[in-house]
């Protein structure tokens, strides 16, 4: 493989996961915002989000705050 195709396949696997990343953050601000608004159902997938984190470190960061808190 060359130089150049190297360099190409990283540009393009960099894009794909900017790209990637974006919709995780988009995703994760609309049902914040919907859960917020009152949205039973997105309270109800944030809960469930939120429990579903397996790792200790993840699940500090969810300690002492829910939703509806806006800081």
């Amino acid at each position: 493989m060359t130089a150049r195709k190297e360099l190409t396949d990283a540009r393009q696997k960099t894009m794909v996961r900017k790209l990637d990343t974006r919709r995780k953050i988009l995703l994760g601000g609309g049902l914040m915002a919907l859960a917020r608004s009152g949205d039973k159902e997105a309270q109800a997938l944030v809960q469930k989000i939120i429990d579903h984190q397996s790792r200790v470190l993840d699940r500090k960061a969810f300690a002492d705050w829910s939703v509806t808190n806006t800081e």
